[in-house]
């Protein structure tokens, strides 16, 4: 393997955070897809298609949000290219479901598990179905992690990670997949480790990763003092929602009473304590975002953003046939939006690209030199 360079030098790191939210996945990735595409076409020469993998030295994300995260560093995929797995297997996973009523999660875990294996075995060779959530590419690679939670000690994150870090659990890409993913209402709960450890989602507390993005950012690059700025040493921190239901926008919780919900619910086919547990999961992450505008705003300096569609219908965890919907009003936002994607990438470009190329065919990246553009 040449030698190169480690992805960008301190300060200068460039992270990306992504919400859960079932099918809604979709809208970040669509934010994510404009974002890649507007900041490749700045280079020279241009790069439309630059991957997420070739950019950010950290990704993270929680349930779906951990799917995605996984697809773009773990198994380094274009945007385009997430996008097109990601919608094959929400369609895979959410078109089978169980009787209202009955009792068990509403999806069937072992046909997520079976799309996660077909993905993995497709990109990485079918030999390599149940390869190590570590990075082959070790210190090279774009670092990922996904946050769950170990059902024991349900009211502390975890954290599951491509890289080595002293307290990481060995396991599978798709083990890491169903962990972060496994929602209680949604698919059951996954065991593995050595001792055994029972892994549950972990989007109530923690949908949003933000905070435990940058909490990670800051145990992977603070200074030797211990001593971490956000302000300084993040060159630009991306955080990416799955959008806000109408039904759970502030200003329209008045105008949807509970019997409203109970009849989204009844017409979605899943149970009206999901909805309930959706618009919890809706404002917690909210409130995360206002925790973190004040930790990287400062005179001159605001390397923080966060992408949400804020009306992006009354769209549930597992509608897989509304796609059409949230690509609608995702570009929608993303018209509405314009300045600030502007604002965006013209940060982001200021920071170095390091590019790889990489065999698809098997579990290796082979690295060719480093081309750095300072932009």
């Amino acid at each position: 393997m040449a030698n190169t360079t480690h992805h960008s030098p301190s300060p200068g790191k460039k992270v990306l955070s992504l919400d859960g939210g079932g099918v809604r996945g979709l809208s970040s990735l669509l934010i994510l897809r404009h974002l890649m595409k507007e900041l490749g076409l700045k280079l020279q020469p241009p790069k439309p298609d630059l991957k997420p993998c070739e950019y950010f030295d950290l990704i993270g994300g929680t349930s779906t949000g951990g799917i995605i995260a996984l697809m773009l560093g773990r198994l380094r995929m274009s945007v385009q290219e997430c996008i097109d797995e990601y919608t094959a297997l929400s369609r895979h996973i959410f078109k089978r479901k169980r009787h209202l009523g009955s009792s068990g999660p509403t999806f069937y875990a072992e046909d997520l598990e079976k799309a996660l294996k077909k993905v993995i075995g497709e990109r990485l060779g079918l030999q390599n179905e149940e390869a190590p959530l570590r990075d082959p590419l070790g210190e090279e690679a774009c670092k990922t992690f996904v946050v769950t939670l170990q059902n024991q000690h349900a009211k502390s994150a975890q954290r599951l990670r491509t890289y080595p870090s002293g307290s990481e659990v060995p396991c599978t890409i798709w083990q890491a997949a169903r962990a972060t993913s496994a929602a209680s209402t949604f698919f059951e709960s996954i065991t593995f480790g050595n001792p055994a450890v029972e892994w549950i989602d972990a989007g109530l507390g923690y949908n949003n990763p933000a905070e435990e993005v940058l909490d990670e950012a800051q145990i992977l690059w603070e200074d030797d003092d211990g001593g971490f700025d956000a302000k300084r040493q993040i060159g630009v921190f991306v955080s990416l929602g799955t959008g806000i239901p109408e039904v759970f926008r502030p200003e329209k919780e008045k105008s949807f009473p509970r019997t409203i919900l109970d009849d989204i619910a009844k017409r979605a086919g899943i149970p009206p304590d999901v909805i309930k547990q959706m618009k919890d999961i809706v404002t917690d992450s909210e409130k995360v975002h206002g925790r973190m505008i004040p930790r990287f705003r400062g005179p001159g300096r605001d390397n923080y953003y966060r992408f949400n569609v804020d009306s992006l219908g009354n769209i549930g965890l597992g509608d897989y046939e509304r796609e059409e919907i949230m690509t609608v009003d995702t570009n929608a936002y993303l018209q509405r939006e314009t300045y600030r994607m502007r604002d965006c990438t013209i940060l982001m470009k200021k920071f170095p690209v390091y590019e790889t190329l990489l065999n698809r065919n098997v579990d290796e990246v082979e690295l060719e030199g480093t081309v750095g553009q300072t932009m």
